[in-house]
């Protein structure tokens, strides 16, 4: 019976993994979130992409993102028909990906100047050691 499931599992993660395309889960996730649900449509992949509450006791919202599979990009789905939906519970732990696999997802205007918003959690610069200057 086991190995009847093992192969059952195999083989939904095979057929999953390519009805995606592009659309990777760790482009998406980042080591931060986590896929919560998806929806495949034509050539688009819809997910829904959980965060917690700032508060963690009041739960999580879950984010639409879509992602053509043949150009691998997640954008926020602003024509999504649920929108931005609260959840009483907190998401699942996210996945841990190694930053060289997180490096080579495609990102919106790649050649343009990085800014520190645009920087990935692990790109980001350590202090200078600069003084700060001060407001008078």
């Amino acid at each position: 019976m086991w190995s009847t499931i093992t192969i059952v599992t195999i083989f939904v993660v095979a057929v999953d993994s390519g009805s995606v395309g592009l659309c990777r889960t760790e482009c998406i996730e980042q080591n931060a979130r986590k896929i919560v649900r998806v929806h495949l449509k034509d050539d688009l992949v819809m997910a829904g992409l959980c965060n917690n509450k700032t508060d963690t006791t009041e739960g999580s919202i879950v984010t639409p993102y879509v992602c053509h599979k043949n150009v691998g990009l997640w954008t926020l789905d602003e024509l999504d028909e649920e929108g931005v939906v609260s959840f009483d519970k907190l998401c699942p732990t996210p996945e841990q990906y190694p930053y060289e696999l997180r490096s080579t997802c495609p990102r919106i205007n790649e050649n343009r100047d990085e800014t520190p918003m645009a920087l990935d959690v692990d790109e980001y610069p350590a202090s200078s050691g600069d003084t700060p200057l001060l407001l008078a």
